[in-house]
């Protein structure tokens, strides 16, 4: 069974992505380098190869990132309507936040986070029953 959910413990770490990410790094300094030594046509190659590599990885989280957005704003806006709060005036990453709030203190805090125009992090701390999204990356 997963550890509860809380403030502290709730963001997680793609530890795949960033071992990708350290090793595009490791290309593009090495195709660089190379670069510099050797200046051809073969060595600009690959450092484009590397940059696109490199572009083609942040795309594909970019992408993947959105689309979990996009989702969770359908769910919040659905589940706030189903508790007869009005998330018209909350901002993505403040709806995002809420989702970690229960049904019982989602609406005053939602109220709160529109007034008082909470950032996420603020949201986040002020829940006091955790309500858990291990599926989030």
């Amino acid at each position: 069974m997963a550890e509860q959910q809380t403030y502290k413990n709730h963001a997680r770490r793609d530890y795949a992505y960033l071992a990708l990410t350290v090793l595009n790094l490791t290309l593009f300094i090495t195709a660089a380098v190379q670069l510099l030594r050797h200046y051809d046509l073969l060595h600009w190659f690959l450092l484009g190869l590397a940059v696109s590599a490199g572009s083609a990885g942040r795309a594909a989280q970019h992408y993947a990132l959105k689309n979990q957005n996009r989702l969770i704003r359908l769910e919040e806006n659905v589940r706030l309507h189903h508790l007869s709060v009005d998330p018209s005036g909350l901002t993505m990453r403040q709806m995002i936040a809420l989702r970690f709030a229960s049904d019982a203190e989602v609406p005053a805090l939602a109220r709160r986070a529109e007034s008082e125009r909470l950032d996420s992090k603020a949201i986040k701390q002020a829940i006091q029953q955790w309500r858990a999204d291990h599926d989030r990356v």
